[in-house]
C-alpha cells in the first residue's frame, strides 16, 4: 500500500514539473488548427552558457570552436524539429513543423540559457509571417543527457525541448 501511494506520489510530481516545462505564457494556439505548416526558426542573440555570452567562449576558444558551435546549432535545429514532427506524426496530426518560409505562421526559439548542465531555458514566439504580430508566447526547458561533449548535452536538451512542444500541439491541436 505504501509503495502503491509512493508511486503516485511521484508520478504526479514528475507530471507536474512536466507539464510546467513547457507553458502557454501568452495567447493561444488556436489559429494552428487546420495548419500545415509551421515554420521556426533560432534565436540566439540573447544565449548565456553557464552565464557568460556567446562571444566570451569564442574569445576564449578561438574560431575553430565558433565553427564547431555554429555547425552544432544546425543539428539542435534538426534534433528540436524532428522530435516536434515526431509527436504530431505520432497523433496524425497535420501540422508539420520546419524550414518553411512560406508558412502563414513562424515560431522562433529564443534559446536564452544553457546551465551548467546543458539543461536549456528558453521562450518560443510564434508569429504571423506576413505582418509579425505576436499570437503566442511559450516558456520551454530542456533537459540534458547525463555524459557527453558539450554538443550532445545540448542536443538531448534540443531533443528533450522538440519532444514536449510536439506533445503541447497535440494536446493543442
Amino acid at each position: 500500500m505504501n509503495r502503491r501511494i509512493l508511486f503516485i506520489t511521484l508520478f504526479a510530481v514528475t507530471t507536474v514539473f512536466s507539464i510546467s516545462a513547457q507553458k502557454l505564457r501568452e495567447g493561444n494556439l488556436d489559429f494552428l488548427k487546420g495548419e500545415t505548416k509551421l515554420n521556426i526558426v533560432f534565436d540566439y542573440s540573447n544565449l548565456k552558457i553557464e552565464g557568460r555570452s556567446e562571444e566570451y567562449y569564442i574569445e576564449k576558444n578561438g574560431i575553430k570552436w565558433k565553427e564547431n558551435w555554429d555547425n552544432a546549432k544546425n543539428e539542435f535545429f534538426e534534433k528540436f524539429v524532428r522530435n516536434v514532427n515526431l509527436k504530431l506524426i505520432e497523433k496524425e496530426k497535420q501540422l508539420r513543423c520546419g524550414n518553411f518560409l512560406d508558412s502563414k505562421y513562424q515560431a522562433t526559439v529564443r534559446v536564452l540559457e544553457l546551465d551548467n548542465d546543458k539543461d536549456m531555458d528558453a521562450e518560443i514566439i510564434i508569429a504571423q509571417m506576413d505582418n509579425n504580430q505576436i499570437l503566442a508566447r511559450l516558456t520551454l526547458t530542456g533537459k540534458a543527457g547525463s555524459f557527453g561533449t558539450m554538443t550532445n548535452l545540448v542536443g538531448d536538451a534540443m531533443k528533450d525541448a522538440g519532444e514536449k512542444i510536439g506533445k503541447l500541439l497535440v494536446k493543442k491541436l
